[in-house]
C-alpha cells in the first residue's frame, strides 16, 4: 500500500477536533467524517465514562464526575454527554455539508456490513492505493475479536493506555467493546427505546438515514 502525505490528521471528532475539521474543510482540505447511530454512540460514551475516562477529561468535557452513580437511561437523555449533545453535533455537520468541498461521510454501519468495500472507498478518497491483499489484512487485523484480544493480551501497550481494558474481566470496559450495530436496544426497555427513536426522528437531520429516511447519497 502506498503512503500518502497529509496536511492535517485529526483523530477524534469531539468539540475540539470536530470544530477544527469543519473549519479546515471550508478551506478545501479533504475531510473524512465517521458517524454512527447516535444511540449506539451514547451507549459507548456511557461505558467510556464509567470505566475508562480519566477524571480530568470528565471535567474538560463537562461529563458527570467519577463518583456520580448515573443510570444509563439518564446518561442517554442527559444534555451533558448523551443523545441531545450527539444529535446537536451531527446536525452542525449536516448543516455545513453544502459549504465544504472534499468531504466523505462514512457510517459505522457501512464499515460493519461491507467492511472491505467501504475501506476501499475511504482509501481512494484519501489518495491511497491498496491491493486486495492489503485490504483483506486490514479487515482481519481490525476485526472486533482481534482488537479485543489485542487489548486483553497487551498487544497495544507501546501506544499507551488508550487500547487497554479498564478491567480485563469486564467486557464493557474494553475500548473494542462490542462492535454491534443497533446494540443500544439491549440495554433499554421497550418504552425507553421508543423515546430514543422518537427523539432521533424529531431532532436529527434525516441525511444520515438513522430514522425513516434513506441516507443522503453523499453518505456511504
Amino acid at each position: 500500500m502506498t503512503s500518502g502525505s497529509y496536511d492535517v490528521i485529526i483523530v477524534g471528532s469531539g468539540a475540539g477536533g470536530g470544530t477544527m475539521a469543519l473549519q479546515l474543510a471550508k478551506t478545501g482540505k479533504k475531510v473524512l467524517l465517521l458517524v454512527r447511530h447516535p444511540a449506539d454512540t451514547a451507549v459507548s460514551q456511557f461505558f467510556q465514562w464509567k470505566h475508562r475516562m480519566k477524571p480530568r477529561k470528565k471535567i474538560i468535557n463537562a461529563y458527570p464526575p467519577s463518583e456520580d452513580d448515573v443510570a444509563l437511561v439518564d446518561f442517554m437523555f442527559g444534555k451533558a454527554a448523551g443523545l441531545p449533545k450527539i444529535i446537536r453535533f451531527m446536525n452542525d455537520w449536516s448543516s455545513e455539508l453544502e459549504n465544504v468541498g472534499a468531504i466523505l461521510v462514512v457510517r459505522y454501519e457501512s464499515l460493519h456490513t461491507a467492511t472491505a468495500a467501504t475501506l476501499e472507498a475511504i482509501l481512494r478518497f484519501i489518495g491511497e492505493e491498496a491491493t486486495l491483499a492489503d485490504i483483506d489484512e486490514c479487515v482481519r487485523f481490525a476485526s472486533i475479536d482481534n482488537m479485543r484480544a489485542g487489548e486483553r493480551e497487551k498487544f497495544f501497550q507501546d501506544v499507551g493506555n488508550r487500547l487497554r481494558p479498564g478491567d480485563r474481566e469486564n467486557p464493557e470496559s474494553y475500548k473494542a467493546r462490542r462492535g454491534k450495530v443497533g446494540g443500544y436496544v439491549d440495554y433499554f426497555t421497550d418504552e425507553e427505546i421508543s423515546r430514543i427513536r422518537a427523539l432521533i426522528a424529531q431532532r436529527l437531520s434525516p441525511i444520515y438515514g438513522y430514522s425513516d429516511s434513506a441516507a443522503d447519497p453523499r453518505i456511504i
